[in-house]
C-alpha cells in the first residue's frame, strides 16, 4: 500500500503496486482496493497495468485514481467497475474531490473542476506559465477553492465558475501545499521557514 486511505460512507479505498506474473523485474502494475470499514475484509479491487499510483480520492459514489501512465481512472465505488478513463497526456497530483467535482492543476499550467462521474470538464483555469502545477492538495473554504504554486503565487478561484477571485505573489518558493486560519495562508518552504500571508 503505497498511498494514503481515504474513507468513502463504510469503505476505506486505497491503492498500491504488485509484481504481475511474467513482468521484468522492477516492473509494477496498479492495484486499488475497497475494504469493509468494519472488518477490513475486500469488497472489490480494480487492476491495471499502469504503474505505481500517484493518487487516490472518493466522493459521492465515485473512486478516482491516477498512476504512472498518467491516465484518470474513474471506477464506481459499489463494485469498483470502471466508469470513465482519460488520458490527458500531462501529469497531475493531489487532487480533491468534494461537492460532486474532482479539482486538479496539471502539467499543462491549468487548475481545473471535473465531473467525477462522466469526466467532463466543468471549468479551467490558467495560471502562471512559471508554476507549471499547484502543490499539495487544493483547500476549500466557502464558495471557494485555494492552492499555492511552486513559485509560491497564492490563488482563490470561485468554485462553481474558476473565476479568480484573490491572488498574491509572495516569491517563495513552496513545494508543499499551505493551509488556512482564520485570515491567513500559512506555507511553507525549501530553505525550512514558515510564512503567514493575510488574506481577505
Amino acid at each position: 500500500i503505497l498511498r494514503r486511505p481515504v474513507i468513502n460512507g463504510d469503505s476505506i479505498i486505497t491503492g498500491g503496486a504488485y509484481q504481475m506474473e511474467g513482468q521484468s523485474t522492477g516492473a509494477v502494475a496498479s492495484r486499488i482496493y475497497a475494504l469493509n470499514i468494519a472488518d477490513g475484509s475486500i469488497r472489490w479491487k480494480h487492476e491495471s497495468n499502469d504503474g505505481l499510483v500517484r493518487w487516490v480520492e472518493s466522493d459521492d459514489g465515485v473512486v478516482a485514481f491516477s498512476a504512472a501512465t498518467e491516465t484518470i481512472y474513474a471506477l464506481n465505488l459499489a463494485d469498483g467497475k470502471l466508469l470513465w478513463q482519460s488520458a490527458p497526456g500531462y501529469w497531475m497530483q493531489f487532487p480533491l474531490m468534494q461537492d460532486g467535482r474532482i479539482f486538479f492543476g496539471a502539467g499543462d499550467e491549468n487548475f481545473q473542476a471535473h465531473d467525477p462521474s462522466t469526466g467532463q470538464q466543468v471549468w479551467k483555469h490558467a495560471i502562471n506559465l512559471s508554476s507549471l502545477n499547484q502543490i499539495g492538495r487544493p483547500l476549500i473554504r466557502g464558495d471557494q477553492i485555494w492552492f499555492n504554486s511552486v513559485t509560491g503565487e497564492i490563488y482563490a478561484l470561485d468554485l462553481a465558475t474558476g473565476e479568480e477571485v484573490q491572488y498574491l505573489f509572495t516569491g517563495k518558493a513552496s513545494r508543499v501545499g499551505g493551509t488556512l486560519f482564520s485570515d491567513y495562508y500559512i506555507l511553507g518552504d525549501p530553505d525550512g521557514k514558515l510564512y503567514a500571508f493575510a488574506i481577505q
